[in-house]
């Protein structure tokens, strides 16, 4: 897991495919956010959406798998947020429609991602 920038993450989970897996992984990561911290003597309580893409259904590069979660997680988060959602092929056309292109651009941001999942896949 690393940070995408502002309040986004990215967790990569290699060699997983399967999205009842996936899905147990990112409820157990929300609900762990969802748990009061101390900080200080301070409770701290936050939460968290996600949005998830599974190559190679989701897309094949690290460019498209990250537009397609942030199309999903724009998903799960007009549904009230502290959820997750999957991505749909449907969610690109409706947010051509809607919204132009998806909110994080890959060419801004995903040179971090690219070059992780990069040296993962070649170590």
């Amino acid at each position: 897991m690393f940070r995408l920038g502002g309040d986004e993450f990215v967790l990569v989970v290699p060699e997983c495919g399967d999205p009842r897996l996936i899905g147990e992984i990112v409820d157990a990561v929300l609900n762990r956010l969802a748990q009061n911290f101390e900080i200080n003597e301070h409770s701290v309580r936050v939460g968290g959406s996600a949005g998830i893409a599974i190559a190679p259904n989701d897309g094949t590069t690290v460019d498209e798998l990250l537009a397609n979660s942030d199309l999903a997680l724009y998903q799960a988060k007009s549904h009230g947020g502290r959820t997750r959602r999957f991505f749909l092929p449907a969610s690109r056309a409706s947010a051509g429609a809607s919204r132009g292109r998806p909110r994080t651009d890959p060419s801004l941001c995903g040179t971090r991602a690219r070059d992780l999942i990069s040296s993962r896949k070649s170590g």
